[in-house]
C-alpha cells in the first residue's frame, strides 16, 4: 500500500487538521451525496501538484476552509486560516520483517493564497517536487494517477485529435512540441531564403545567356569566314592528300608486287616438289594401318568366341550352388522327419483305438434309446436297418428325376410368390400416391371455384361501381386493384397447373429414377428420400429463395452414412436406371457455428434472413440442408443484396473483414460470393412450385390411376402363377412318392412294419444324429488308418541316401565347374592383353597414317596457295600500272586548279641544301605564282606529257610538288582510306554543301561585335549570386536534417506509447467484457489517421462488446462507453504505471453486471506494485474492498468527518490477514462519537454482517522509518 496516511488542514469542506488512513491495497471511499468525497480526491490531487483551476476553483485561496460566521469568534480569525496536505508515502516495505520507510509529500496554502512544497518537512521549490514524485512514478502532467468524476465520460467523448493529444501528454512526446516547432520554422525560413537566392541567380543567368547570344553571334561571323577559308584549304588537301597517297602507295605497291612475283615463282616450284614427297610418304603409312588392321579383328574375333564358354561356366557354378543349398535343406527335413517318425505311429494308433471304441458305445446307445426311449412296439434289427438305408438310397436313386423337377417346380411357385408379393406392394404404394393425388386435385379444384366466385363476386361489384363512378371514384378504385389482385392470382394458379401438367409428363426414365428411389428406400434402411421431400420453406415467398440457393443438392437423395451411398449408387449402377446426387450425413461439411452466428446478427434488419433459418427440417437431415444452402443470406430485393455485399459497412456487417457473403432474393436474382450476379432465373420457377406440389398434386391423378391399372393385371397374372405353379407342385411330389412306393413297398412286407414314414419320423431325428456321429467317427477313423498305413510304408532311408548321393554329385561338378572357369579365365585374360597391345599398334599406325595424309593435304594446300598467289600478284601489278597513270593525271589537274583559285596550301618548311638544289627548289616553287598565261601553256603542252612512265619530267614535277604540302592539319575522319567511288562522292558533295552553307550563313549576319564586354560584366554577377545560393541550400539541409531528427524521435516516443496501450487495451478490454456467457470477451482497438507523423493526426478508438458488430465510440451505449472509457484508462496506467489509482466514482453509468467486472478487474490489479483508491455510491465496490473510508457531513460545522474501517478482519479465518484481529477505525473531529443521519454503516458484504467501529481522535503528523506493525 504505497499510500498510507493522508493528513488534512482546513481544504475545501474539512476543517482543523485531519488524518485519513490507513489507505490498503484496495480502498473505498464511500458517503452520501455533499458529504466531502470528491473534496478528498481534490486533496489528494492538490497535494500532487494538480492545479487549482482543475479542482474546482479560480485561485488557491478559495481552496481554504471557510467555516460558518457563528464557529469562530470574528471573521478576521477566519480570514487567517491556512490549508495544508500531507500524503504519506511508503516505500520498500517488508512484509516478512514489518520493516518499510516513508516520505511525507506536503503542499501548503498561506492564509494570502501563497502556495510552498515540503518533502519530509524540508521546503523544496516546485521542479524539485515534481522531480521527487516523479521518482515514485507519478507524472502531473499526465495525470496518471487520477481519474476525475466525469473523466470517463470525458474520454468517451473525446475527439480523435483530443485523444491523441492526451496520448502524447502521457507518452512525453509532447515535451519535445516546443522544440519541434522551433526546428520546423528555422526549416521553412531557410527554404524561403534558398528560393530567393535560387531566383536571384535565375535572373543574372537569363541576362547572360541573352548577352552571350549576341558575343556567340559576332563570333560565328568571324567564325564563318575562317571556316569558308578552312573549308576551302581542307576540300584541296584532301583531295590532294588522297591521290598524293595513293599515288605513293600504289608505286610501292607496284614495286613489291615485282619482287613478290619472283618468290612467289620460287615458292611454287618448291612446293611442287615437296607435294610429291609427301604423297609417297602418305602412301607407305597406309599400307601399314591396314596390316595392323587385320590383326587387330583377328585377335578380338578369338576374344568373342571365349565369352560364350566363360559365361556358361559361370551360370552352371550358379545353378549348381542352388542345387547344393536345396539337397542340404532337404536331408536336414528328411533327417527330423525320421527321428519323429515313431512317435507319430504310436500316436495314430491310440487314436484309432479310441474311435473304434466310441462308434461300439454310440450303437449301444442308439439300440438302447430305440427300445425304450422312443416307446415304439415295432423296431428294425441293426441288420434290417442297414437294409433300410440301402432301399432307400436306391428309392432316392429312382426318384431323382421326379425330385429335381419337384425342386423347379417349387422355386417357380417360391418366385411367383415374392413377385406377387412385390406386386401387392407396389399396388398399395399406387394407391396411395393416388389417394394423395386425389386429395390434392380436390384442393386445388375447390380453391379454382373459390377464385372464380370470388372473380364473380368482384364483376358484379364492379358493375355496381361503375354506376356509382362518380360518387365512388376511390372505392371503383379499390375494386379495380382488388379484381386485378385476383386475375394475377387465377393466372398464377393456371401457371401452375400447366407447370404441374407439365413437370409430371415424366419420361420413363424418371419414372424409373422415382421408383428406384422407393426400391432404395426398401433395400436401404439409411435412405432418408430427396431433400426437396424432406424439408419445407416457412412461408410460401420464400420457396423461389430456397430452390435458388440449393440448387441441384435439392434433387439429392440424403442418407446416413457414406457406405449406405456407395451401396445406392452400385444398385442404381446395376439397375441401369440413371444418376443421383447422395448426401451422407456422416461426412457431409457444414458452416461453421459461429460463422452463421455472425451472419445471424443481420436478422435486426428485417430485409435480412438466414437461408437455413426460413426453412423446417426434421433435425436428423438438418445437416443436409446446411450443405445445400450453407451461409447464403434471404433479401427482400435486389438493392438489399447489393447493399449487403457491395455497400458501405458490409464487412462489418458480413461479421468481419475479408468474408464473402451469398445472397439470394425472393425472386430468384443471386449475387455469388466472387460478386458475379444473375437475376429473374426463369429455369427455377417450376422447382419452386414443388413444395406447392404438394399441396396441389391434380396432375399426378391421372398417371396413378394407370399405374393402378397396370399394377391390377400384373397382380393378377402373378396370383394366376402362383396357383398353377401350387398345383405342378402337388404332382410333382406325388410322382416322387409313387417311384419311393415301389422301392419300399417289399421291405414293408418283410418287416411286417405297415407305416415306414411314421416309423422315420419317430426314429429319424435319433437315427440322423446317429448316423451322423457314426460317419464322423468312421471318416476320422479311416483318416487316421491311411495316415498310419502311409506312416508305416514310408522309407527314410533311401531318400537320405539318395539326397546325400546327389549332395556328392553336386560337390564334384563344382568342384570341376570351377576349375574349368580358372582355367578360361586365364586364357581370357592372356586374349585380353595381346587384343590390348594390338589396339596400341594398330593405334599408332592410324595416327602415323593421319599425320602423313594431314601433310600430304598440307603439301597439296600450300602448292595451290603458292600458285595461285603468283597468278594473283601478275594480275594485281597490271591493274596497279592502270591506276597509276588515272591518278598522275588527276594530280596534275588538281595542282593546276588550286594555283588558279589562289587556294594557301600548307607547306613544310624545308632548310636549305646545295646550290644546286636550291635553284631547282626556286624553279618547281614558281606553281603558285605562275600567271594564268603560263598555267594555259603548261595546260596545252600536257597533251604531249605520258602520266605512265614515272620518268617524266611532268611526273616528277607534281610529285615533288604533292610532296611540299603539308597534310598535318587534315582531320583523320578524312585522312581514311576511301573504300569506293561512292564515299568520295559523297565526301566531296558534303564539301559543296559546307561551302554553300557558310557562304549563305554569312550573307544572313548582322553582328553586334561590343557583347563581349558585356557578358563578362554579367558573368561576375552571376559568380557571386551562385555563392549565396549554395550557402542558402547548405542551410537548408541543415536545417531539414535537424527537423526530421527532432521528428524522428518524437514518433518514436509517440509510437512506443501508442503500441504498448493500444496491445494492453486489448486484454484489458477482453478482461473487463468476460463473462460465463461470453467467456472470449469482446474486442477492442486503437488506429492512427497519420503513421508518419501521428501527432499531427487523429487517433480513433473503436470497441467491440461480446456478440455485437464494431462500432465508433459514439455508436456505444453509455455503460459500453463507461466500459471501453475504463478500459483505455487502464490500458494508459500500464504504460507508465503510478504505485496507486484514484478513481472518483467511475462506476456511475454502469448496470450491476459490469460494476461487477469492473470491481473484480480492479481486486486483481491491486495489491502488489499497484493501489487502487475508489470513490464509489455501490455496494459491490466497498463489499470486496480490502478497507472502507466513510465520509459524512457534520452539521453543527458544516465540514467533512472521516470514518476508517479494515474489511479484512471480516474475511474468514486464513484467508487474509490473519494477526489483524482488532479493528483499525479512526474518527476525525472533535465530536466523533456524534450519531447522525449521514454517518456511515450498514450490514454489506458477505461475512461482513456485523461491523462497528472504535472512534479515537485523529492527531496527523508525519512519520520516519520505523518497525511495526503499520496502523
Amino acid at each position: 500500500m504505497p499510500v498510507s496516511h493522508l493528513s488534512i488542514e482546513n481544504f475545501k469542506s474539512y476543517a482543523g487538521q485531519q488524518m485519513i488512513g490507513p489507505f490498503r491495497d484496495f480502498t473505498c471511499v464511500i458517503g452520501p451525496n455533499g458529504a466531502g468525497k470528491s473534496n478528498l480526491m481534490d486533496a489528494m490531487s492538490f497535494v500532487f501538484g494538480v492545479n487549482s483551476k482543475d479542482l474546482r476553483s479560480s485561485q488557491l485561496k478559495d481552496l481554504i476552509f471557510r467555516p460558518p460566521s457563528s464557529s469562530f469568534s470574528s471573521a478576521s480569525s477566519s480570514s487567517n486560516l491556512a490549508a495544508s496536505v500531507s500524503l504519506v508515502y511508503v516505500t520498500n516495505f517488508n512484509e516478512e520483517a514489518d520493516d518499510y520507510e516513508e516520505t511525507t509529500f506536503t503542499r501548503n496554502i498561506t492564509s494570502k493564497g501563497v502556495g510552498s512544497f515540503k518533502v519530509d518537512n524540508k521546503k523544496v521549490s516546485w521542479e524539485q517536487y515534481e522531480g521527487e514524485l516523479e521518482k515514485i512514478g507519478v507524472l502531473v502532467k499526465a495525470r496518471n494517477f487520477l481519474v476525475f468524476q466525469g473523466d470517463v465520460e470525458g474520454i468517451a467523448r473525446k475527439s480523435p485529435k483530443q485523444l491523441v493529444e492526451m496520448l502524447e501528454n502521457i507518452s512525453g512526446s509532447a515535451d519535445l512540441k516546443e522544440e519541434y516547432e522551433a526546428f520546423k520554422k528555422v526549416k521553412e525560413d531557410a527554404e524561403a531564403a534558398t528560393i530567393f537566392a535560387f531566383n536571384k541567380q535565375k535572373g543574372y543567368r537569363s541576362e547572360k545567356k541573352a548577352f552571350k547570344e549576341q558575343k556567340e553571334e559576332a563570333e560565328r561571323f568571324d567564325n564563318k569566314l575562317a571556316e569558308r577559308a578552312n573549308v576551302q584549304t581542307e576540300f584541296y588537301l584532301w583531295q590532294l592528300f588522297h591521290i598524293h597517297t595513293e599515288i605513293v602507295e600504289r608505286e610501292e605497291t607496284t614495286t613489291e608486287l615485282r619482287d613478290e612475283l619472283d618468290q612467289g615463282e620460287s615458292a611454287e616450284n618448291d612446293q611442287e616438289k615437296a607435294l610429291k614427297e609427301s604423297k609417297k610418304v602418305a602412301s607407305t603409312a597406309r599400307r601399314s594401318t591396314a596390316n595392323a588392321e587385320k590383326s587387330r579383328v583377328k585377335l578380338s574375333g578369338a576374344l568373342d568366341a571365349l565369352q560364350p564358354s566363360t559365361i556358361k561356366v559361370k551360370e552352371e557354378k550358379k545353378s549348381l550352388l542352388k542345387k547344393q543349398k536345396s539337397e542340404e535343406a532337404s536331408l536336414a527335413k528328411l533327417q527330423t522327419s525320421a527321428e519323429a517318425h515313431d512317435d507319430v505311429v504310436n500316436e495314430l494308433s491310440t487314436d484309432i483305438d479310441e474311435l473304434v471304441a466310441k462308434e461300439k458305445t454310440l450303437e449301444e446307445d442308439y439300440q438302447q434309446l430305440k427300445t425304450s426311449g422312443i416307446g415304439l412296439t415295432e423296431t428294425l434289427t441293426p441288420e434290417q436297418e442297414a437294409e433300410y438305408e440301402k432301399i432307400r438310397e436306391v428309392s432316392g436313386v429312382a426318384s431323382a428325376p421326379a425330385r429335381s423337377v419337384l425342386q423347379k417346380k417349387v422355386r417357380a411357385l417360391e418366385t411367383a410368390r415374392a413377385k406377387s408379393s412385390n406386386l401387392e406392394d407396389e399396388l398399395k404404394e399406387i394407391e396411395g400416391r393416388r389417394d394423395d393425388a386425389k386429395k390434392s386435385s380436390s384442393e386445388l379444384t375447390q380453391r379454382k371455384e373459390v377464385l372464380s366466385q370470388s372473380l364473380s363476386k368482384t364483376a358484379s361489384e364492379l358493375v355496381k361501381a361503375e354506376k356509382d363512378l362518380k360518387n365512388v371514384v376511390a372505392h371503383t378504385k379499390e375494386n379495380d386493384e382488388k379484381r386485378d389482385k385476383i386475375d394475377e392470382e387465377i393466372e398464377e394458379v393456371n401457371v401452375q397447373l400447366r407447370e404441374a401438367r407439365d413437370d409430371k409428363k415424366k419420361s420413363k426414365e424418371g419414372e424409373k429414377l422415382a421408383n428406384a428411389l422407393e426400391a432404395l428406400k426398401r433395400h436401404f434402411p439409411g435412405v432418408q428420400g430427396r431433400l426437396v421431400d424432406l424439408c419445407q420453406p416457412t412461408q410460401r415467398r420464400f420457396d423461389m429463395a430456397v430452390t435458388v440457393a440449393g440448387g441441384k443438392n435439392m434433387d439429392a437423395v440424403v442418407v446416413d452414412t457414406k457406405q449406405t451411398a456407395f451401396e445406392c449408387i452400385q444398385y442404381l449402377r446395376e439397375q441401369r436406371v440413371g444418376t443421383s446426387i447422395f448426401l451422407p450425413l456422416d461426412s457431409i461439411a457444414t458452416p461453421p457455428p459461429y460463422s452463421a452466428e455472425r451472419l445471424r446478427s443481420l436478422e435486426s434488419d428485417s430485409r435480412y434472413r438466414l437461408c437455413a433459418d426460413v426453412i423446417t427440417c426434421d433435425e436428423s437431415v438438418r445437416k443436409a440442408v446446411l450443405y445445400a444452402v450453407g451461409n447464403t443470406v434471404v433479401c427482400n430485393d435486389l438493392d438489399s443484396a447489393r447493399e449487403l455485399c457491395f455497400g458501405k459497412g458490409s464487412a462489418s456487417a458480413r461479421g468481419g473483414a475479408g468474408e464473402k457473403v451469398k445472397a439470394v432474393t425472393l425472386t430468384g436474382g443471386v449475387i455469388s460470393k466472387s460478386g458475379t450476379m444473375t437475376g429473374g432465373v426463369s429455369g427455377d420457377d417450376r422447382r419452386s412450385g414443388r413444395w406447392g406440389e404438394k399441396e396441389v398434386d391434380k396432375a399426378l391423378l391421372k398417371a396413378s390411376e394407370e399405374q393402378v391399372k397396370r399394377a391390377k393385371k400384373s397382380l393378377a397374372s402373378a396370383e394366376k402363377e402362383v396357383s398353377e405353379g401350387t398345383k405342378q407342385v402337388k404332382e410333382a411330389r406325388e410322382a416322387v412318392q409313387k417311384v419311393e412306393e415301389e422301392h419300399l413297398a417289399p421291405f414293408r412286407e418283410k418287416t411286417g412294419l405297415t407305416d415306414l414314414r411314421a416309423y422315420d419320423n419317430a426314429v429319424s431325428k435319433a437315427r440322423e444324429d446317429f448316423v451322423a456321429k457314426r460317419t464322423g467317427l468312421r471318416q476320422h477313423r479311416a483318416k487316421l488308418e491311411a495316415q498310419l498305413t502311409y506312416e508305416d510304408g514310408r522309407d527314410f532311408i533311401s531318400p537320405v541316401s539318395k539326397v546325400e548321393k546327389t549332395l556328392a554329385g553336386i560337390v564334384k561338378k563344382l568342384e570341376d565347374a570351377e576349375k574349368k572357369e580358372e582355367g578360361l579365365v586365364k586364357t581370357v585374360e592372356s586374349a585380353k592383353k595381346k587384343l590390348a597391345e594390338a589396339v596400341v599398334e594398330c593405334d599408332k599406325a592410324s595416327k602415323e597414317e593421319k599425320e602423313a595424309e594431314k601433310k600430304a593435304a598440307e603439301s597439296q594446300k600450300e602448292f595451290a596457295e603458292a600458285q595461285s598467289e603468283r597468278i594473283g600478284i601478275s594480275k594485281s601489278m597490271n591493274t596497279e600500272d592502270a591506276e597509276l597513270e588515272r591518278l598522275r593525271g588527276e594530280l596534275h589537274e588538281i595542282l593546276q586548279k588550286a594555283r588558279v583559285e589562289e587556294v594557301e596550301l600548307p607547306m613544310i618548311k624545308q632548310k636549305k641544301g646545295k646550290a644546286g638544289e636550291e635553284e631547282e627548289d626556286d624553279e618547281d616553287d614558281g606553281w603558285s605564282q605562275a600567271s594564268g598565261s603560263q598555267d594555259s601553256q603548261q595546260g596545252n603542252s600536257q597533251g604531249s606529257t605520258h602520266f605512265s612512265q614515272e620518268s617524266d619530267k611532268k611526273v616528277k614535277k607534281d610529285k615533288r610538288d604533292a610532296a611540299k604540302v603539308d597534310f598535318s592539319g587534315l582531320k583523320s575522319e578524312l585522312r581514311a582510306r576511301l573504300t569506293s567511288d561512292r564515299d568520295e562522292k559523297k565526301i566531296r558533295s558534303k564539301f559543296e554543301e559546307r561551302l554553300a552553307r557558310v557562304a549563305l550563313e554569312i550573307e544572313s549576319m548582322a553582328p553586334n561585335m561590343k557583347a563581349n564586354a558585356a557578358f563578362e560584366n554579367v558573368a561576375e554577377k552571376l559568380k557571386g549570386s551562385g555563392k549565396d545560393f549554395d550557402d542558402a541550400k547548405k542551410k537548408s539541409r541543415d536545417a531539414t536534417t535537424s527537423f526530421n531528427k527532432i521528428k524522428a524521435q518524437r514518433a518514436k516516443i509517440f509510437n512506443k506509447a501508442f503500441q504498448m496501450i493500444d496491445e494492453n487495451l486489448k486484454s484489458i478490454y477482453k478482461d473487463l467484457t468476460r463473462s460465463s456467457k461470453h467467456p472470449l470477451g469482446g474486442m477492442a482497438y486503437l488506429s492512427l489517421e497519420d503513421s508518419e507523423e501521428p501527432y499531427l493526426g487523429g487517433l480513433k478508438y473503436n470497441a467491440m462488446p461480446p456478440m455485437k458488430r464494431f462500432r465508433d465510440m459514439e455508436q456505444l451505449s453509455g455503460g459500453e462507453k463507461t466500459v471501453a472509457a475504463l478500459a483505455l484508462l487502464f490500458a494508459i496506467h500500464s504504460f507508465k504505471p503510478a504505485p496507486f489509482f484514484v478513481m472518483d466514482e467511475v462506476d456511475a453509468a454502469l448496470d450491476n453486471v459490469n460494476v461487477l467486472k469492473v470491481c473484480n478487474y480492479i481486486k486483481q490489479r491491486s495489491g502488489g506494485d499497484l493501489q487502487c483508491i475508489v470513490i464509489s455510491l455501490k455496494d459491490m465496490f466497498y463489499e470486496l474492498s480490502d478497507s472502507l473510508i466513510g465520509i459524512c457531513k457534520d452539521v453543527g460545522t458544516s465540514s467533512s468527518r472521516t470514518i476508517t474501517l479494515n474489511m479484512k478482519q471480516f474475511d474468514p479465518v486464513g484467508v487474509e490477514g490473519e494477526g489483524e484481529g482488532e479493528e483499525e477505525g479512526t474518527s476525525s473531529g472533535s465530536e466523533a462519537g456524534d450519531e447522525n443521519d449521514n454517518g456511515v454503516g450498514g450490514n454489506k458484504g458477505g461475512g461482513r454482517s456485523r461491523m462497528s467501529t472504535d472512534m479515537r481522535d485523529g492527531n496527523g503528523g508525519g512519520k520516519r522509518r520505523r518497525s511495526g506493525v503499520l496502523q
